[in-house]
C-alpha cells in the first residue's frame, strides 16, 4: 500500500474514532445494525480488499465476526463478487463474498 493511502487512512481512522458516526457529508456512516447469526464486534482496523492479483483497495474494518465483516472503502469501487480481506495487524486473511455494497460500505460473508 502506498504511503499516501496509508496516511489518508490513518487520518480517516483517527477522525472516525472521535465522532459519533454521524456525518453530514455522507462519509463513513454506519448502517443500522441488524440481528446476525454471530455477534459482530465493532472494530476500527485498517485492512485491504484484494480483488485479484492486480487490484486492491484499502479499507477500514468497522465490524467483524467469525462469519463476516462490514468495511468502509475510501471511494466507491466496483468490487468482484469474491474477494480476499486482509487485516495485517491481526494476521487475518479471509476469502469472502460481497453480500451488499452501499456506496463506500460493503458487507462481506466469509467462506468456510
Amino acid at each position: 500500500m502506498a504511503k499516501s493511502n496509508s496516511t489518508r487512512l490513518d487520518a480517516r481512522l483517527s477522525s472516525l474514532s472521535k465522532t459519533s458516526g454521524r456525518s453530514s457529508t455522507g462519509g463513513f456512516n454506519s448502517k443500522p445494525k441488524k440481528p446476525r447469526g454471530k455477534d459482530r464486534q465493532s472494530t476500527f482496523r485498517i485492512g485491504v480488499i484484494v480483488c485479484d492479483s492486480s487490484s486492491s483497495y484499502p479499507c477500514v474494518v468497522k465490524d467483524l465476526s467469525e462469519t463476516g465483516a462490514r468495511v468502509a472503502l475510501e471511494g466507491e469501487y466496483g468490487l468482484s463478487p469474491r474477494i480476499t480481506l486482509r487485516i495485517d495487524q491481526a494476521g487475518l486473511k479471509k476469502q469472502a463474498h460481497v453480500v451488499w455494497q452501499d456506496g463506500v460500505e460493503v458487507g462481506l460473508s466469509f467462506e468456510e
